[in-house]
């Protein structure tokens, strides 16, 4: 019971600090699932994206807040994410 228990509080921990990480930068960093669709944005980003609901447009894809015709960067960002696990966009 006390690996499950130190298992848990290092989960929490790791948990902690990535939230603190997002939450620090004044960029807007999402988190998409494998779709490209919208898991989690930090508050820093809805900010500058003037999102007063996250939970408004959680799951939509990310592309959808984007112009179509800014989104060449942000599409190849998504296949290197498909690709190899991570992909950067700047817009």
């Amino acid at each position: 019971m006390t690996a499950s228990r130190e298992a848990a509080q290092a989960l929490r921990e790791s948990e902690a600090f990535s939230t603190t990480i997002l939450e620090s930068s004044p960029d807007c960093i999402k988190v998409l699932d494998a779709d490209g669709r919208l898991l989690r944005m930090n508050a820093p980003g809805q900010r500058l994206m003037e999102i007063d609901d996250f939970e408004s447009i959680r799951g939509m894809a990310c592309t959808d807040l984007w112009p179509v015709d800014g989104r060449g960067d942000l599409l190849a960002a998504l296949e290197d994410a498909r690709r190899v696990g991570t992909g950067r966009f700047r817009g």
